[in-house]
């Protein structure tokens, strides 16, 4: 069985936001019971700086920097 997921999450500033950085933990895990066959991680406006890294539990981490005005941060 194959499941397509995807999960939008929207940050609205009352105020222009210059600079912000951001973790976010939404990749599946491949555990013995499920795999993962594809994930990404997307922002809107684009990310200026991006990296990944695995927390202790496992999780992979995707740190963005956004470095232009915006009043909404969109992550796919």
């Amino acid at each position: 069985m194959r499941y397509r997921i995807r999960h939008v999450t929207e940050y609205s500033y009352p105020e222009t936001v210059s600079l912000c950085h951001n973790e976010a933990r939404l990749n599946p895990r491949s555990t013995t019971r499920q795999r993962c066959v594809q994930a990404s991680v997307s922002c809107e406006p684009g990310a200026a700086y991006r990296s990944e890294r695995e927390d202790f539990f496992g999780n992979r981490v995707s740190f963005l920097t956004i470095e232009q005005p915006h009043i909404l941060l969109r992550v796919v």
